[in-house]
């Protein structure tokens, strides 16, 4: 493998995909980067067996397809001293790259914890909900702040409803005291059927991830029967959708017209 990029953009991308990624794991290949090089593309991806993500970039000089793991925190702090128009040469060496003839970084060739949560070629993937990243990302903060994440009996707690009506989407946030709806009517689908599944319930900690990550452009949300799909125009994330039946949230609301104030 030999290929060239610029700091700037390998140190951005690096980072966004390191949040997925969990320095303490008992599991190597998931404290680990994955290159996956093919015809002047380098496919950086991160994993933490519950979460995945990755992003595309163009580099210079490699038409070979190639494989590898590198470990996230060392290449993330060896680049660091590198300005962000500094221009990186990538060689492999007798099991290590070669970073601008100067920085070794060991790496490995294993069998990658691959389609960890669901093949990309799903049918279930097929149809999905469009929308702007704004739009997205304010629905998942209006709601996500009462939610606790360290809630072990209700698993359904701990993430954010999505479902999708008629003429609308619910966002549902809750932690069996306080509740947090908020409607949306500004997206578009494609693909939707009878059939399709319309809701899902995303880990909250994926949300503080997603929301930290996409802050512009479009995002397209697939809603799978094991698993969610959110991309945008630079990043893709494939979560777990969590199995468990999300309360009747639309009880709580009352349904009478009670007494009303106006306040002037």
């Amino acid at each position: 493998m030999n290929f060239k990029v610029e700091n700037g953009k390998l140190s951005k991308e690096l980072k966004a995909i390191k949040r997925v990624i969990n320095d303490r794991d008992t599991l190597p290949y998931l404290r680990d980067f994955r290159f996956e090089v093919n015809q002047s593309v380098l496919r950086i991806t991160g994993n933490n067996c519950e979460m995945e993500a990755y992003t595309i970039i163009d580099i210079e000089g490699e038409d070979d397809e190639t494989e590898l793991e590198i470990n996230a925190k060392d290449l993330i702090n060896l680049l660091k001293p590198y300005k962000a128009k500094d221009m990186l040469t990538f060689d492999t060496v007798a099991g290590t790259i070669d970073v601008n003839g100067m920085i070794q970084i060991p790496f490995v060739k294993e069998e990658y914890h691959d389609d960890i949560t669901m093949p990309e070629d799903d049918t279930t993937l097929k149809s999905y909900v469009s929308m702007f990243s704004d739009t997205f990302i304010k629905a998942l903060e209006r709601v996500s702040y009462c939610i606790n994440s360290k809630e072990r009996y209700k698993p359904s707690l701990c993430g954010v409803y999505i479902g999708l009506e008629e003429d609308h989407m619910d966002f549902v946030g809750t932690d069996a005291h306080v509740l947090v709806k908020d409607c949306i009517k500004d997206f578009s689908t494609s693909g939707i059927s009878e059939d399709s599944r319309k809701y899902c319930i995303m880990d909250v900690n994926f949300v503080n991830i997603v929301t930290r990550t996409i802050k512009d452009g479009h995002i397209k949300l697939c809603m799978g029967n094991k698993a969610i799909k959110i991309k945008n125009e630079s990043y893709t994330f494939i979560m777990r959708n969590i199995p468990e039946k999300y309360p009747n949230y639309n009880a709580v609301f009352p349904t009478l017209d009670g007494p009303k104030v106006i306040v002037d």
